[in-house]
């Protein structure tokens, strides 16, 4: 019964999500969405290249054809933007996940589907995924310090599902 209240609880917050998410944004918003867009793919590109540590904020901006002051408008500083690139992708693979797992056929050929669906969502995140394990490597607390609890979090939402 409680899994039963607990399911439909995240059923209701996903679809609020989602429709705050389908609402409407202004121009104004759109193009913030698109100027972070840009940055987090200039990013994920210069981390992938040179890694973390050797990537700066002005080597980002260049990349991204931005000044450096929209950077901080848009994240805090690096680390900050590596957590969002991280936890974007992680958030995207999740909602993924549940979705396929939440989706029509018996328990089998969901399992199925979601097998597949993640061997993709990996193959398709490869330069993220090295990413975060290079930075993640021994453990050490360093700037990812609370990341893993954060990614541990939306995962355990996906876990939840299969219950």
């Amino acid at each position: 019964m409680r899994s039963q209240c607990q399911s439909e609880q995240r059923r209701a917050v996903t679809r609020a999500v989602k429709a705050v998410r389908e609402a409407p944004l202004s121009r104004r918003e759109r193009e913030h969405q698109q100027r972070r867009q840009e940055v987090l793919a200039a990013a994920l590109k210069l981390f992938a290249r040179r890694g973390f540590e050797k990537t700066t904020m002005a080597d980002i901006a260049a990349q991204a054809e931005f000044a450096v002051g929209t950077l901080y408008k848009l994240f805090a500083d690096k680390d900050a933007l590596y957590r969002v690139l991280i936890l974007d992708t992680v958030e995207r693979c999740v909602q993924r996940l549940i979705a396929t797992l939440e989706g029509p056929g018996d328990e089998i050929e969901r399992l199925e589907r979601y097998i597949e669906l993640k061997a993709k969502l990996f193959a398709g995140n490869v330069p993220t995924a090295r990413l975060y394990f290079a930075q993640t490597a021994g453990g050490a607390l360093t700037q990812t310090s609370g990341l893993d609890q954060a990614a541990r979090r939306s995962y355990e939402r996906v876990l939840l599902t299969l219950e």
